[in-house]
């Protein structure tokens, strides 16, 4: 395997692999947040 190629697939690789880490983020912000309800009293 020559240099260029192993440099342009490990780039590739590591590429793929952060991707699912970019695509939480994104759709995490895009998430409205949840409202937090308060404690539960007793009767």
């Amino acid at each position: 395997m020559q240099r260029r190629d192993f440099l342009k697939y490990s780039v590739a690789l590591g590429v793929a692999s952060a991707l699912p880490l970019w695509s939480r983020a994104v759709f995490a912000a895009e998430r409205p947040t949840l409202p937090i309800p308060d404690l539960l009293t007793t009767d």
